[in-house]
């Protein structure tokens, strides 16, 4: 049996395994340190990345790995989210185009676009994706991902600030709220785009419910909610709901 040990001054807090779509394994390590405080010896074929507040250093192979799934592959780093269970991911896909319209004429906005899967899904059925994150370490992974699109923009900063702004109308929402959902701003600004119809993921039950209680006090009120296990062996149930634009009564 291959075991993995640190010595207590290394500096390493937790460890984590990762595969790419050819099964090649990745070990990222996580510490507080600007760089690993350990010499690191391995036989193995594997990669390894330290990632810490400050970036990430390469100890062995490759800095990042590619996921592939819903027609689709993604170029990822140490310090960006893992699909632990991208099959699970690769069914919400055709879930949302069972319920939702994707025409190609639409103009989408995808806020909190992290590393850029959702981009990237929408950005090949449509007319116009515009991409907003507020944390530039994304970057980097973003435009590798989206690299072969022309009709892609990303505006990096506050949502509230930056969607005011934007020149377009947009059709629809795509909203990642993580495990923290989303904030009152983030909701109210997404309302203030008039989009017809909202797709909000988030990987924590009482985010969602908080966050779809806002948007139903606002212009939107829900069509359809779908529960996924993003993160199998774990507590954690992730979902989807599908928000629509409430209809003006006509008084007359």
């Amino acid at each position: 049996m291959t075991q993995i040990t640190f010595e207590d001054e290394s500096g390493i807090q937790t460890a984590e395994i990762r595969t790419d779509r050819d099964g090649a394994p990745q070990l990222i390590l996580r510490g507080d340190s600007d760089k690993p405080e350990t010499e690191t010896e391995t036989d193995l074929p594997v990669s390894i990345v330290y990632s810490s507040p400050a970036g990430s250093y390469v100890m062995s192979g490759d800095s990042t790995l590619v996921q592939e799934f819903a027609a689709s592959n993604r170029c990822i780093g140490g310090r960006a989210f893992f699909f632990a269970n991208p099959a699970i991911i690769e069914l919400v896909c055709q879930e949302i185009e069972k319920i939702v319209q994707i025409d190609p004429q639409l103009t989408v906005l995808n806020l909190n676009c992290r590393t850029g899967f959702w981009s990237k899904w929408a950005a090949k059925k449509i007319n116009q994706l515009i991409a907003v994150d507020k944390n530039e370490e994304n970057l980097e992974d973003f435009l590798l991902n989206l690299n072969d699109f022309d009709n892609v923009s990303i505006y990096l900063g506050d949502a509230n600030q930056i969607l005011p702004n934007l020149p377009e109308k947009i059709d629809l929402v795509i909203a990642d709220g993580d495990s923290e959902g989303l904030s009152v701003a983030e909701i109210q600004a997404i309302a203030a785009t008039a989009a017809q119809t909202v797709i909000f993921l988030c990987k924590d039950g009482s985010a969602f419910s908080r966050d779809l209680a806002r948007f139903s006090n606002g212009p939107y009120q829900i069509k359809t909610i779908v529960p996924y296990d993003e993160m199998p062996q774990t507590a954690a149930l992730s979902a989807l709901a599908i928000l629509e634009k409430k209809r003006t009564k006509k008084h007359g």
